[in-house]
């Protein structure tokens, strides 16, 4: 699509704000060059992601250590199972989870697959898709009770759209495979960014409508836990549509960027949104670009532990080459950081690490000008996250942090849970009987981290 279009057009680079520090980490080379998706940090404490294109042509996995170390974990060439650009997840057991957009080879058209990959780089295929049930898979969430849960943006068994409007997806960690709905164009065609599953349990998402190659509109929804799929809010096809997926604010409020919209700022389009939107479907635009402050919002807004929302845009800003802004929930706007030529345009989204900076690749710049990986501080501090979000009492909660130490004592909302295992990294904790919804606290020598987000205790 013209997003696609605008970031192969584009270099970038930057001037950060006095407040800010921006880092080049890691430069990529041709064995693996051109990151588009969202970083995200593994158990291990680093980082995790991949690239579109390497050497030979089909792209990598790759691992990046905080220090700024560099390594392809596994590369997609030959493998005839295409290529991916969906961010990674990580699972509650270990394992990296991801989708390929295309491939294997056999397949009518682009189908794509499901894998799973050790941190060792044992790449093992779950699911391969055939059209009916999807074609082009995005990236997965791992829900509570443990299955995945993904929308791919073609495909499924509507025939009110040329190449498929699209299916949400389950599928579990040993590949036992369900279509739960087939788009049909008026709940939307190109379901795009990863779902979420909300403080109650739901999985919400996005879709947009298109017009030809441009975006007329489309739709946030909801799927219960039963299946039960409703259209959540239908977004006015003149301002644009909803891209990137949805990120839940502690009050439970969604909130969510626009792609396009009023006006030509941005190569010929509308700069895009940023809004707001209640479990129940009100809508409200908080802050509409004018590519002076970015534009173009290329990943998921991160909700961070100030209580604000970070992302990146891959056009506006004072070189019309990008931008990191941070966003209130009140819709207040700062432009932190515009790239230029010498840092590479933002290839995808933020991800906030547990040592409090924002992380995020470059598609082009570095040293070899095949794209960066960089480290944005905004002075943040150190905070711990769990791995799931929810669970009943008794489940087995991995706490991800940096530099963790022993002795440590960890609650759940004030109640103390049994320790398992520590390592500089990671805590594993079992959720204690008389826990009840609110922060993870870890309690250590040099002082007391808390979760980034509410654990949900479950019945």
């Amino acid at each position: 699509m013209q997003r696609l279009l605008c970031i192969l057009l584009l270099c970038v680079a930057a001037k950060p704000s006095p407040a800010q520090t921006y880092t080049l980490l890691a430069s990529f080379n041709n064995a693996g060059s051109n990151p588009e998706a969202t970083l995200v940090q593994g158990f291990d404490g680093n980082l995790y992601g991949t690239t579109l294109d390497s050497e030979n042509g089909d792209g990598t996995i790759f691992k990046v250590t905080p220090e700024g170390v560099l390594a392809t974990l596994y590369d997609f060439t030959n493998q005839n199972i295409g290529y991916t650009r969906s961010t990674l997840i990580q699972g509650t057991d270990g394992i990296l989870y991801g989708t390929t957009t295309a491939g294997p080879p056999m397949c009518s058209g682009f189908c794509g697959t499901i894998f799973a990959i050790t941190p060792g780089g044992t790449l093992t295929t779950l699911h391969t898709f055939s059209r009916p049930d999807g074609n082009e898979p995005l990236s997965l969430v791992q829900a509570a009770n443990g299955d995945f849960y993904g929308v791919s943006g073609h495909g499924g068994r509507s025939s009110s759209c040329d190449l498929g409007c699209g299916t949400l997806f389950k599928i579990t960690a040993t590949g036992d495979f369900v279509t739960l709905h087939n788009f049909d164009g008026s709940d939307g065609e190109v379901p795009n960014g990863p779902l979420i599953q909300a403080y109650n349990g739901n999985l919400y998402g996005t879709a947009l409508n298109v017009s030809g190659i441009l975006i007329a509109g489309g739709t946030a929804f909801r799927l219960t836990a039963g299946g039960a799929f409703t259209t959540v809010h239908s977004f006015d096809p003149a301002n644009g549509g909803p891209v990137n997926g949805l990120v839940q604010a502690a009050d439970g409020t969604f909130y969510g960027t626009i792609a396009d919209g009023p006006g030509t700022e941005c190569l010929g389009q509308g700069c895009g949104a940023v809004f707001k939107l209640t479990p129940s479907g009100a809508f409200t635009t908080l802050h509409t670009f004018d590519g002076l402050d970015g534009g173009s919002p290329n990943g998921p807004l991160v909700a961070a532990t100030d209580g604000n929302f970070y992302s990146t845009g891959f056009l506006g800003g004072t070189s019309s080459l990008g931008t990191i802004f941070k966003i209130t929930p009140a819709g207040h706007l700062t432009t932190l950081f515009n790239f230029d030529a010498t840092t590479g345009s933002p290839a995808a989204g933020l991800i906030q690490a547990t040592d409090g900076n924002f992380y995020g690749t470059t598609a082009d710049g570095g040293a070899a000008n095949a794209g960066s990986v960089f480290r944005f501080s905004v002075g943040l501090g150190p905070f711990v996250k769990t791995l799931p979000v929810a669970g009943k009492v008794g489940t087995t909660v991995h706490i991800l942090g940096t530099n963790l130490t022993a002795p440590v004592s960890v609650t759940f909302n004030g109640t103390p849970a049994t320790v398992t295992a520590v390592s500089p990294s990671q805590i594993i904790a079992t959720v204690p009987s008389g826990a009840t919804t609110g922060k993870v606290a870890v309690t250590m020598p040099t002082g007391t981290l808390l979760s980034n987000t509410v654990f949900q205790v479950r019945q």
